[in-house]
């Protein structure tokens, strides 16, 4: 129990490193929305990198382990790279596709039992 400790505070430790290092943009941002603020947090800078990636599929699985879920999802490019990082995980489309072999979600193919937004 006492490495599995260690190894989650590690992970913990090299996600907040990694955001700090690759996400955090400080100083005036122009917002999507055209609104203006004064730092801007990017995660996918820090979680589609190996070491941002490794911490963040710990900390995930842990997390989705404690609350007994089967899988992780979201809409899709936000949600992506987290429900791949769990290794569960289920994409959702805002709206249906139009290719032959399009659906509004996916995912492994199972229903949940339990599911969390």
């Amino acid at each position: 129990m006492a490495d599995r400790d260690g190894e989650i505070a590690h992970a913990r430790e090299t996600l907040v490193r990694a955001l700090r290092e690759h996400a955090l943009v400080l100083g005036e941002v122009t917002l999507t929305s055209g609104a203006r603020a004064q730092y801007y947090v990017d995660a996918k800078r820090a979680i589609l990198r190996p070491e941002g990636f490794a911490a963040v599929s710990l900390l995930l699985a842990e997390q989705v382990r404690a609350w007994r879920g089967t899988a992780v999802g979201g809409m899709t490019m936000g949600a992506d790279p987290l429900a791949c990082a769990a290794l569960a995980g289920v994409m959702l489309r805002r709206s249906p596709a139009t290719t032959a072999r399009a659906a509004a979600a996916r995912g492994r193919g199972r229903r949940s039992r339990r599911r969390r937004a």
